[in-house]
């Protein structure tokens, strides 16, 4: 029995070190390439997005939509008051937000002056005034601002206009009535 005799392998001359040095630099500059180019979604993770989605928008309906009907919208609603020029019956509405600014910074429960409202952690700033909210409740809000605050809810063809209460932060403190007595 003969055992075959072994190439040479010698990578410092020769045709086959070229060879695998030039496939080495091509394989390298492909893996470069591909690194910058824009990848199209995978049929499962488009599939797996919509699953995400459709979860979020039932989180929404189950949870989030029924304690904004029963603690929110007699007071922030398109045919109310709309309460510091806040409208939470509609996406539209908190995206605008009111007269302090955006309500809700999707992804940034925080951040988001509708989560301090809830949570009472700023005595100037409590929602609803009537007391603090059961705290399942301000749990499900907080977990909703943190996945993105996403709302199932349609726009509908004209979108409300915001009627404010009062004057405008700015105006307020102009006013004979808010200044300091001299």
């Amino acid at each position: 029995f003969a055992v075959p005799e072994w190439p040479d392998f010698n990578l410092s001359k020769g045709r086959t070190a070229r060879r695998l040095a030039v496939l080495f630099g091509y394989v390298f500059a492909w893996m470069a390439l591909a690194a910058f180019l824009p990848t199209r979604p995978t049929l499962a993770q488009q599939i797996l997005s919509e699953v995400r989605d459709a979860e979020q928008d039932n989180f929404f309906e189950q949870h989030i939509r029924p304690a904004l009907v029963k603690y929110c919208y007699e007071c922030h609603a398109a045919d109310t008051e709309a309460s510091g020029g806040l409208l939470l019956d509609s996406a539209a509405g908190w995206k605008a937000g009111g007269d302090s600014g955006p309500a809700i910074l999707p992804g940034q429960p925080l951040e988001s002056l509708f989560i301090r409202a809830i949570d009472y952690e700023d005595s100037n700033l409590q929602m609803p005034p009537e007391g603090k909210l059961p705290e399942d409740i301000i749990q499900a809000f907080t977990a909703w601002v943190a996945q993105g605050a996403r709302d199932p809810r349609q726009a509908t063809g004209s979108q409300p206009t915001v009627r404010t209460s009062g004057l405008p932060v700015e105006e307020a403190q102009k006013h004979w009535a808010y200044r300091p007595l001299v």
